[in-house]
């Protein structure tokens, strides 16, 4: 979903997708697995090595495929914590 993101650019890619519904969704699907959904309107791109993520409504995380929490949560980039090898 962040074609554009690098394991190596020491930046977290962001990937928001707006309020849409299961019709839009489904529409934009191939989109997705193309790699050219950040052309949708409803769709925005934001990198960084802080992010914060709140909502005040229930807001579901979705990590390389994860689903580990809901908003709202911190994550802070670690340089060189991890070595992965590409």
């Amino acid at each position: 979903i962040a074609p554009e993101a690098k394991v190596d650019d020491r930046l977290f890619d962001v990937v928001i997708v707006g309020d849409i519904g299961t019709a839009t969704f489904l529409a934009n699907l191939r989109k997705l697995y193309a790699g050219t959904i950040l052309t949708h309107p409803q769709v925005e791109l934001h990198r960084g090595t802080h992010v914060t993520v709140s909502s005040p409504e229930r807001a579901l995380l979705d990590l390389d495929g994860e689903q580990p929490s809901v908003a709202p949560v911190e994550f802070t980039l670690m340089p060189a914590a991890l070595r992965v090898k590409t």
